[in-house]
């Protein structure tokens, strides 16, 4: 079981999301470099609370950073001053619920391209003997820990295609995202090999992952839209 402290979870996935979005099945498009390494500015997350997408950039000096979702819709509101350091904000009003390429980018060419989500005001509540199968984008609210959890992604693909002998049976790597009202979300990544459920601390609780389903077929692999997963959680 792995625990991230919050902070250092954004940046863990983040650099995670780079190194490994070329390959992975779930479509995240290609980002350029992050501007960290620049020393200029990095993203620092999202919160979505009710009927409100917040991004938070955190700026090194004086830059100025803006904010795109998809391909046109821009921010309602923007917290913070260009002309100093601190933590910006870029406000989305009321945004519809689903996937967003969110586009990060200042004035010298630097961006950062990564998806955000946003869950249905509606999704089922998970009783802690429950389990429940989720599509991409689907979720459960786990109500002791007032959290809702979103299938979010697939960052890798590698176990053995059905009827082929191979010397490993490889893994897939699944990514989940928690929303909670007043608390920038939190996204985690599971391990699921050889059949068997990944256990995994998310906040307060645990969710497993008791199957994967497609299995990948020799030469092709099963795109993000395909998938179903089985999971439960407990605690809270």
């Amino acid at each position: 079981m792995t625990r991230f402290p919050l902070r250092a979870l954004t940046v863990v996935f983040a650099l995670a999301l780079l190194a490994t979005v070329a390959g992975c099945s779930s479509g995240t498009p290609a980002p350029t470099p992050d501007p960290l390494f620049n020393n200029k500015w990095e993203f620092a997350g999202y919160q979505v609370d009710v009927d409100r997408l917040t991004v938070f950039a955190r700026v090194f000096g004086a830059s100025k950073v803006s904010a795109l979702l998809g391909e046109d819709i821009l921010p309602n509101k923007t917290s913070g001053s260009e002309k100093a350091a601190g933590l910006r904000e870029f406000i989305f009003e009321k945004p519809v619920p689903g996937r967003y390429n969110l586009n990060l980018s200042d004035d010298s060419g630097n961006a950062y391209i990564q998806y955000v989500w946003v869950p249905a005001a509606t999704v089922s509540d998970l009783a802690a003997s429950e389990k429940i199968t989720l599509k991409p984008g689907e979720g459960f609210r786990v109500k002791s820990a007032d959290s809702v959890v979103l299938f979010t992604g697939v960052l890798g693909e590698s176990r053995c295609p059905v009827g082929v002998t191979c010397v490993r049976a490889g893994q897939v790597d699944l990514m989940m995202t928690a929303f909670k009202k007043g608390v920038p979300a939190v996204e985690t990544m599971f391990h699921v090999a050889n059949g068997v459920s990944s256990d995994e601390l998310v906040t307060t609780f645990t969710v497993t992952v008791h199957s994967v389903s497609p299995e990948p077929r020799s030469g092709e692999k099963p795109d993000f839209s395909q998938y179903e997963i089985v999971v439960s959680a407990a605690g809270g």
